[in-house]
């Protein structure tokens, strides 16, 4: 079993961190199969973030099986009552956080049933649109619906622009591709400039509404009725 603690850090170089978002505990909602999240490298970070699939408005998780690691992450996460010092960081998880986390833990089957429910709507409302959907992806597994993404063949600005004039929040699904922030050229990632570039996700969340869901769909559909 691993053990968790309240926020990811840097470690230095060798530590084997993965991201595991979103999380999900049991393997039937994550790929591959039979495999839990949090199972590969030495480390897992996972994310609580409003939007992600398990939320407390902020914090995360790192679960390990490396106690060395797990013990300097416990004590970089904290910096008050020390004897010595080095640099350490006031990152807590409140007791409120941590209550609603594992609230929302023990919906969490109900809340990636419902993305899919959710998936399945989308998959027959857009069916026969010329864009890529989520279950075109080869190997796809058990997709759990963290986002629901759209590539769109000719480029998703004008999409874009034509959802949010209805009242649709679509957005790409990072905000600018990494490779743009340390200033690296453009041709050495043209797999990450194509997808940033046709890429969008459409509102998939538990709560969403049936009308919601209507909504969204009929503007997708209509983007390219038009």
């Amino acid at each position: 079993e691993g053990e968790g603690t309240a926020s990811p850090l840097p470690l230095g170089e060798g530590s084997g961190v993965r991201d595991s978002r979103p999380p999900h505990a049991r393997s039937p909602h994550s790929y591959p199969p039979r495999k839990k999240i949090g199972a590969w490298g030495t480390l897992a970070v996972m994310s609580f973030y409003a939007t992600k699939m398990l939320a407390t408005g902020q914090g995360g998780m790192v679960v390990g099986s490396d106690r060395r690691l797990m013990a300097r992450i416990r004590d970089l996460v904290g910096y008050d009552n020390r004897k010595d010092y080095k640099v350490r960081y006031n990152y807590p998880m409140s007791a409120l956080q941590a209550a609603i986390g594992r609230e929302q833990l023990a919906r969490l089957d109900g809340f990636v049933q419902k993305r899919r429910s959710i998936a399945e709507r989308y998959e027959w409302t857009l069916g026969g649109l010329p864009v890529l959907l989520p279950s075109d992806a080869p190997n796809a597994g058990e997709h759990i619906y963290f986002r629901y993404v759209l590539r769109l063949l000719e480029g998703s600005d004008r999409f874009i622009r034509h959802a949010q004039k209805r009242g649709v929040e679509v957005k790409r699904p990072v905000f600018r591709p990494l490779h743009r922030y340390l200033g690296l050229p453009a041709n050495r990632f043209a797999g990450t400039e194509n997808v940033f570039r046709s890429a969008v996700s459409i509102p998939l969340y538990p709560s969403l509404s049936d009308a919601d869901v209507r909504k969204t769909g009929a503007v997708v559909r209509g983007f390219f009725d038009k």
